[in-house]
């Protein structure tokens, strides 16, 4: 028995990286280490373990890590704001991780970061997406548009930069990301997909489905949202009946009401926020169709579970969904008149969607819970045994 810390800064915050640190935890937890979670966020380890279905055991400390410094960015990302820089997370995780590195890193025999790249070497890493890349960032984000975020992405670059990559494991959750993780920073990444729930779905007879629209994400700009409601908009107005339901956390007030004000004038759209994990497997398996139009993504949890609850989610070309939905080009598109002929052709013709559901099926879909467990325990058992 080893006694690891995993690393996660808001573990709280209810996206797809956070499924991956909470299962990370369960799983070497399960495989008899001792185990510490350090966190920023004052969380309830039952509410977050009942949020993924982690299983998380009681027996798992929780270190919530406070300090001066973090409270000096919180700060700083309220006055950023009105200049321009809307994204200080990437900030605040390295602080944390220095925070965490100083006091507790001689307490443990091995570190795990779960929320992306690690600032500290000889640790296991697990990489969304190398946020803190300046050329990964200009080429799939929006925020270097920002006047001051370029600035601001350097500072945190220096801050971040390790000593020494010597002993770093990383993991990534797409052959996509690992692309871009060895064109961007020159090292190679191990593809460990995200643990789907695909056991949790139960899909119904395909004729016992709504004929609607199930979106699952943070309500942030960078999941464009909005653009679904305008595709949905799009599709009614060719005569064909249907609706959407936008679930997920906030995870930008702004748009949000932003989301708020679009659904209100539009009974055909629900925005639902954040629902218990029973509702949103309900709201899935009840629709016959997922959309999704984040730009170069990662890789998809919402697709996959959208996929494992026996929908047809349409999504952008781009990124790790296009490696979810089996590269299937019925159900990938490029702009907004790509995806309404799509959606028009699957909604009108009963023979289309039996082929892509067949299509999908045929295809497999990469990942699931087990596997991830298996891949994350094994991966950090071995940097142990070094």
């Amino acid at each position: 028995m080893a006694d690891i810390g995993v690393v996660h800064a808001s573990i709280d915050a209810g996206g797809g990286a956070e499924a991956v640190g909470a299962h990370a935890v369960a799983a070497l937890a399960d495989a008899g280490h001792r185990m510490t979670l350090y966190t920023t966020d004052t969380l309830d380890l039952a509410a977050l373990s009942e949020r993924y279905d982690a299983a998380i055991p009681n027996a798992v400390e929780t270190r919530v890590v406070a300090s001066p410094v973090l409270d000096a960015v919180d700060w700083a990302a309220v006055a950023a704001a009105p200049l321009g820089v809307s994204d200080f997370p990437l900030l605040r995780k390295t602080a944390f991780e220095r925070l965490v590195a100083r006091r507790y890193q001689s307490e443990h025999d091995a570190l795990v970061c779960t929320h992306g790249e690690f600032a500290i070497g000889d640790a296991v890493e697990y990489v969304h997406f190398p946020y803190f890349s300046a050329d990964a960032m200009r080429r799939y984000d929006t925020r270097f548009e920002e006047s001051l975020y370029p600035p601001y992405h350097r500072v945190c670059r220096a801050l971040k930069r390790r000593d020494s990559e010597n002993g770093v494991r990383t993991l990534t959750n797409s052959e996509w990301t690992a692309s871009v993780v060895n064109e961007m920073l020159g090292r190679d990444a191990e593809v460990l997909y995200p643990p789907v729930d695909t056991a949790a779905f139960d899909p119904p007879p395909w004729d016992d489905m709504e004929s609607g629209f199930v979106s699952l994400g943070r309500l942030h700009p960078l999941k464009r949202q909005h653009e679904l409601i305008e595709l949905v908009d799009a599709v009614r107005e060719a005569g064909v009946e249907t609706h959407l339901h936008i679930v997920g956390p906030t995870g930008d007030e702004a748009y949000t009401e932003r989301l708020h004000e679009l659904a209100a004038s539009r009974p055909y759209v629900t925005l639902d926020g954040r629902l218990p994990r029973e509702d949103v497997v309900s709201l899935l398996e009840s629709h016959r169709y997922g959309l999704h139009a984040r730009r170069f993504e990662h890789y998809g949890i919402a697709v996959a579970e959208m996929v494992a609850a026996g929908s047809l989610p349409f999504v952008h070309d781009s990124g790790g969904q296009r490696e979810v939905v089996g590269e299937i080009d019925g159900l990938l598109y490029d702009d907004r008149e790509d995806a309404t002929e799509k959606l028009l052709e699957a909604l009108r013709s009963p023979d289309r969607q039996q082929r892509l559901r067949n299509e999908l099926a045929n295809r497999g879909q990469p990942g699931g819970r087990e596997q991830f467990r298996d891949g994350l325990v094994a991966t950090v058992e071995s940097h142990l045994d070094r």
